[in-house]
């Protein structure tokens, strides 16, 4: 079998596409400005508060920035949200995508569902499926667009298995996770 990356989408979603690290001339993270960073993050929570009327959710969409992430509290129903960390990443990727359109530079974007659950099946699931990737192809699987605490999270479930390793390879916003067969 080839030994060619197979790509899974991050937890922040960029899955090789424009996310955090899509080298696109993109700025540093550190380069957005206060006012762009909470601009930001009014025009995701437009979003996700429109999504979530449309499907009849009642939500509640908080937000906070710092100059390394875009994070969105959500209190309400969730637990449509907590019952499927696939949608959780989809809106997730959604939110980023609609946050930073037309900005020169982006941050990861979380959803927080109240005391960082969710997050973490999110993180396991991804874990979980990169694993499947490579053991039922024989090809590594790339996880990109993810911070240094979510890369060791991944790292701790996905060694749980004896047939993977993985390891973290590139500088800063190009840094990323691979998941092969052990040697």
């Amino acid at each position: 079998m080839s030994d060619a990356p197979q790509r899974a989408s991050g937890a922040s979603g960029s899955g090789g596409g424009g996310g955090r690290g899509a080298g696109r001339g993109r700025r540093a993270e550190g380069d957005l400005s206060a006012a762009e960073r909470a601009a930001a993050g009014a025009r995701g929570a437009q979003l996700l508060e429109g999504f979530f009327a449309r499907v009849g959710l009642a939500v509640r969409v908080g937000v906070t920035h710092s100059e390394e992430e875009l994070t969105f509290a959500l209190s309400g129903q969730l637990r449509p949200l907590r019952r499927d960390p696939e949608a959780l990443s989809a809106l997730t990727r959604l939110a980023q995508m609609a946050s930073f359109n037309g900005l020169s530079a982006s941050l990861p974007c979380s959803i927080d569902l109240g005391g960082g659950a969710a997050r973490r099946a999110l993180l396991e699931v991804i874990a979980a499926d990169a694993v499947d990737v490579v053991k039922h192809t024989g090809r590594r699987a790339v996880i990109e667009g993810l911070s240094s605490a979510e890369r060791r999270k991944i790292h701790a479930a996905a060694t749980l298995d004896d047939a993977v390793e993985t390891r973290s390879e590139g500088e800063g916003d190009f840094r990323f996770l691979m998941v092969s067969r052990r040697s």
